[in-house]
């Protein structure tokens, strides 16, 4: 990446979701930042562990337009893979979900390209 730094984590291979406790003092720990009337591009979205959601009517897509960033999303979310569990649902139905990988990143490549070669 050209202008940008990755961020290290470090992820013990016995990854586990933060617990009860752990996912209560996160959302209690939640903002919202409300849409700003003099910021253009400025939109509302709430924040919870570093992860922002925004939804918002958007007049180009003619829709409710949801989008889910995790570039700052806390280091205890994520998992052995580097990826942020995770999990949409629209009313009562799931539409996404993503969970990690027990695998490094590494290790998931090289048995996608044994699996491609055969």
């Amino acid at each position: 990446m050209v202008g940008r730094r990755a961020r290290t984590r470090l992820v013990p291979l016995a990854y586990r979701f933060p617990g009860d406790e752990e996912c209560e003092q996160a959302n209690l720990g939640a903002v919202f930042h409300p849409q700003l009337a003099n910021a253009p591009g400025s939109l509302p979205c709430i924040e919870v562990a570093g992860v922002l959601v925004f939804a918002y009517a958007d007049p180009q897509a003619a829709a409710v337009q949801v989008s889910v960033h995790l570039a700052a999303a806390d280091d205890v979310l994520y998992g052995p893979d580097g990826n942020v569990p995770l999990r949409i649902e629209a009313a009562t139905t799931s539409c996404w979900t993503a969970r990690p990988s027990s695998r490094p990143p590494g290790e998931r490549t090289a048995a996608l390209r044994r699996c491609a070669s055969r």
